[in-house]
This record gives C-alpha cells, sequence and structure tokens, in this order.
C-alpha cells in the first residue's frame, strides 16, 4: 500500500482517535457499588422529607404554612410527625413573605409550640440564581446543627428568574439543579413551600410533597 505521503494524505486529513464512547456515558454495574454508595438516603422525616430538595405544594389557603412549621417543630424536638421518625435537629424557617407578628399569629394558633431551636427570618433578599444557594451552604457550614432549610414560599425565593431561550419549565430546572446538588453535597433537606396557580376548590384541599 502506498504511505500517506505518496498517496497525497497528510496527517492532518486522517481523523482523530475515536474517544471510548462508552467510558463518556459513566456507565457502572450495580454489583460493583461500595458500601458508601449502596446507602439508603437519610430521611430527616422518615418517608416524608429526604436528605435534597422537597417541594411542598397545594392550593392557595390551605393551610400549608402550618403544615411546614408542624413539620419543624417536630424535627427540632425529635418527636414523630403525622406517625413519621424525625431526625432530632435544628431547623432555619426563611419565610420570605411573612413578618414577626404574622409567625407569632400562626404560631399562637398551633397546638404545639415553635421550640427556640427553629430559627426564623424575614430578612433575606437574595433569589436563587444570585446569591442565596451558596449563602444556606454557609449558612450550614457554619451551624452543622441545621440539617432542615423552609423556605416559605418558593415563588419568592426564584424571583423573576429568566432564562434565555428557555420555557419556565426549563428555567426552573436550570435554577434547582444546583439547590438539589447543594443540599445533596451538604447532606440537609431543603423545604421549598410552593403555592399553585389558581383559587382553592373543592378539590384541591390536599397538599403533596415532592422530592428530587
Amino acid at each position: 500500500l502506498p504511505s500517506t505521503r505518496q498517496a497525497g494524505w497528510s496527517t492532518a486529513m486522517w481523523p482523530a482517535a475515536a474517544t471510548d464512547i462508552f467510558e463518556e456515558f459513566g456507565f457502572y454495574s450495580v454489583p460493583d457499588l461500595t458500601e458508601e454508595e449502596r446507602r439508603p438516603p437519610e430521611f430527616i422525616i422518615d418517608g416524608m422529607i429526604p436528605c435534597g430538595m422537597t417541594f411542598l405544594s397545594g392550593a392557595p389557603k390551605i393551610r400549608k404554612s402550618f403544615m411546614a412549621l408542624q413539620m419543624a417543630s417536630a424535627v427540632a424536638t425529635g418527636t414523630p410527625f403525622l406517625g413519621h421518625a424525625t431526625t432530632k435537629c435544628d431547623v432555619a424557617y426563611l419565610d420570605l413573605e411573612g413578618s414577626k407578628s404574622r409567625i407569632s399569629f400562626r404560631a399562637a394558633k398551633m397546638s404545639t409550640q415553635i421550640p427556640s431551636n427553629v430559627f426564623v427570618t424575614n430578612s433575606i433578599t437574595e433569589r436563587l440564581a444570585d446569591g442565596l444557594v451558596d449563602k444556606l451552604r454557609q449558612l450550614h457550614m457554619a451551624r452543622p446543627s441545621i440539617r432542615l432549610i423552609i423556605v416559605d414560599t418558593y415563588s419568592r425565593a426564584r424571583g423573576s428568574y429568566k432564562a434565555p431561550g428557555a420555557n419556565a419549565y426549563d428555567a426552573d430546572i436550570m435554577l434547582l439543579e444546583p439547590v438539589q446538588r447543594m443540599a445533596l453535597e451538604e447532606n440537609i433537606a431543603l423545604l421549598f413551600v410552593h403555592r399553585l396557580p389558581g383559587p382553592a376548590s373543592a378539590c384541591s384541599h390536599l397538599m403533596s410533597l415532592l422530592s428530587w
């Protein structure tokens, strides 16, 4: 066979060596997983709130915030919540739509007291797209005892974020991926209280939990 030079070919004309496409996918085999990799996810509220990101969603005015405060109180004291065991830890509650008087009113309406290790703030101005995720990471690093962070509401934390060329669903995915990654890396639970659009109706007086 003629050499590449004799045939009028240069080495630059040959295609580059193909990369191993199988390796690029990052495949693994389940039997090869380590014990650490096999460990099931940790729950702050057993079967309900895992470490990672969870949404508590429902129509307006069906007491989602009351439920979130009851969750916070149960976790802070290590008592069961609706029959589910809890991992006792400190709780940070970002009440982005409320005030001291409003949360005091809600606390007075609850059958259980909000313990002192549920730390509430109405002062956060950052949004998910402009520093809030890093601030939450810094909070946990400074106070490792805080392992449940409740953000009430998601719409306030989201702000008016828009991703160029993306629809609303894709924009939310882009916004939330760093949140989920941070929560898993820090091994904490992050709960967003989310108000679904539209008024409450006879068939919408239910709340749902969705974990990522």
